[in-house]
């Protein structure tokens, strides 16, 4: 079997895997068919840990895992024993659509037919195959409850394998993770902090924290945590500024992709403190060299005005063509720029106001 990149089938099939003991690779249709007893038996057992009692109905609304009036084997093995060659799936490419399964909530999110959307367009199915299915049912055994209820997904396989073996260990131990009512966030520092504790960083593009919250409207979050951000965790970890970076709640930057400099300005104008150290790091994570030294030439010449003066002036910038007024200003009266490409290089539409800040910020720190 291949990986889609879909979040529930994927830990479905890295759950397979885990207890077939099998490459997924190599994993067909009969071995879930030969496997399906074990595969429901420790689906049923776990679903009656407590811990995990939310999850199912977050992920699988009104499925056969939510129903006790459906049988959690009965339901698999029709899924299994419901696989045709109609049509192929939109997910895992391979011919085996059902087109006379309906497709709901209760096997999957999000690729869904009946959705407002779907029912406008007269659509009772979509071309995903029982197999698909059949293996999101099973990535319950891979999702958490820390404040919403969770999935990772990397395109690293081994990440994945090891994180299903971290889980399925503490199934069996029965300590999945503990109920608490704790904020998004803070589950999203959890996850981080998780990845960083293990003995090695994968050689991955991304680690997706996937999270679902049930409600009227689906919801489902997408934290992306990527490998500089790790690394950038680690860098705060290793020096003992892990506190500080939370307690000053830069770790929403790392998810909404904010930048550092700018909440550092921000912090400092309501005075608060950050310390030298952690914004070194920061500026280091974020500017490029070319950038630095750029930024540097610019402060550099801009000792001669007053500081007061330039904070104002800087402040007042918050379109692009006031910033190009105020750096025009100060190139007619101390000549700023020895090189015109780095007035280009500055005022270019996407660069701007990273720069602007970068300025201030160098000012703000004399």
């Amino acid at each position: 079997m291949n990986r889609t990149h879909n979040p529930q089938i994927d830990n479905g099939l890295f759950v397979a895997e885990y207890y077939l003991k099998k490459d997924y690779k190599n994993i067909t249709i009969e071995d879930l068919k030969e496997n399906n007893e074990l595969l429901c038996k420790i689906l049923e057992n776990t679903l009656k840990n407590k811990n995990i009692t939310t999850c199912e109905y977050t992920t699988h609304l009104n499925s056969a895992l939510t129903q006790p009036k459906q049988k959690i084997l009965t339901q698999m093995s029709w899924l299994l024993d419901s696989i045709r060659n109609d049509k192929y799936c939109i997910l895992c490419g391979e011919k085996t659509v059902n087109i006379s399964i309906e497709i709901d909530r209760r096997y999957l999110e999000g690729i869904v037919s009946q959705t407002f959307f779907n029912h406008a367009n007269n659509l009772n199915t979509v071309d995903v195959c029982p197999k698909c299915l059949y293996l999101s049912m099973l990535s319950v055994l891979n999702t958490q409850k820390i404040g919403s209820c969770i999935l990772y997904i990397s395109d690293n396989d081994n990440f994945m394998r090891d994180v299903t073996k971290d889980i399925q260990l503490k199934i069996t131990k029965q300590s999945l993770c503990e109920l608490k009512s704790v904020e998004k966030d803070t589950s999203f520092i959890s996850a981080c902090i998780d990845i960083l504790n293990k003995q090695d960083i994968y050689d991955t593009n991304y680690i997706i924290q996937y999270c679902f919250v049930n409600g009227q409207n689906i919801y489902q979050a997408e934290k992306t945590i990527k490998t500089d951000q790790i690394n950038l965790i680690r860098d705060i970890k290793s020096e003992g500024l892990l506190s500080e970076f939370i307690s000053l709640n830069l770790f929403n930057n790392i998810y909404n992709n904010n930048s550092f400099v700018k909440s550092l300005i921000n912090l400092y104008n309501y005075n608060k403190k950050c310390s030298k150290e952690l914004s070194e790091i920061l500026e280091e994570y974020e500017m490029s060299e070319n950038e630095k030294k750029l930024v540097l030439k610019i402060t550099n010449k801009l000792q001669e005005i007053s500081i007061d003066k330039l904070k104002k002036e800087l402040k007042l910038c918050d379109n692009k063509n006031k910033f190009e007024s105020f750096l025009m200003k100060y190139q007619e009266e101390i000549k700023l720029f020895d090189d015109l490409n780095d007035i280009e290089e500055i005022l270019s539409y996407k660069k701007w106001e990273r720069y602007k800040n970068y300025i201030l910020w160098s000012i703000l720190i004399k």
